[in-house]
């Protein structure tokens, strides 16, 4: 039996129900640049920095800081406009706030890695932003998932090794970044995660925490095992 001393949460399609304001606001930038942006390449953007998501987008296209602020306005303003229209209830998915405080009543340690950068703001809207113990945006890291660093990143904030800690995601960048930082992880929502998880969800609310670490033949271990 190994040992988990925190959680570390993707935030948009895990906890918060954001993805379509996300495709909306991507969409509205790759238009003004005349392209589409399907539904389909979406998944390229997910879990991905604002940078890398246009060099995503525009692949021949020379990408001056003038040119990238303007875009980076297009979607900052598009996703923060859809994101006042909501209510609270409307963002926050079902069961995830019963799975927030049954991880803390168990002495879990908790954190979000999110490549957004609205992390924060998403996480106040809804009111939950204070039941975390650390929150990394995009900003934090260099290298965004499918790399490790942003997965380390919250652990070493948190005083756990990256061993000790369990992450939930629903993208395969993000479950590859998860897996590369020795961490088991949770796939949710995507099937595309269930082939690299340790464990797979179709839906948060099927999700009963005391169950899901049975199952990953994982305990709680106490106090942190700092570095």
């Amino acid at each position: 039996m190994s040992v988990v001393n925190a959680i570390i949460f993707d935030l948009d399609g895990v906890l918060v129900n954001t993805i379509e304001m996300h495709y909306q606001a991507w969409r509205k930038v790759a238009q003004s640049g005349g392209r589409e942006l399907t539904r389909t390449q979406m998944e390229e953007l997910r879990g991905v920095q604002r940078n890398e998501c246009l060099s995503i987008l525009f692949p021949d296209r020379e990408l001056t800081p003038d040119v990238v602020d303007y875009f980076i306005q297009i979607k900052h303003n598009s996703y923060t406009e859809a994101l006042r229209k909501l209510k609270p209830q409307d963002v926050l998915i079902d069961n995830a706030l019963d799975i927030i405080y049954k991880a803390r009543e168990m002495g879990l340690k908790l954190g979000i890695a999110s490549s957004s950068m609205n992390a924060l703001r998403v996480l106040e809207h809804v009111g939950i932003a204070s039941l975390f113990d650390r929150i990394a945006g995009g900003d934090k890291v260099v290298h965004s998932k499918p790399r490790s660093d942003i997965f380390v990143w919250v652990a070493g904030a948190l005083g756990v090794f990256p061993r000790h800690a369990l992450v939930f995601e629903d993208s395969v960048k993000g479950i590859r970044g998860a897996k590369d930082a020795n961490m088991k992880s949770v796939g949710v929502v995507n099937p595309d995660t269930k082939p690299l998880a340790d464990i797979y969800y179709d839906k948060l609310s099927d999700v009963d925490l005391e169950t899901l670490l049975f199952d990953l033949d994982l305990r709680v271990g106490g106090s942190p095992h700092r570095f």
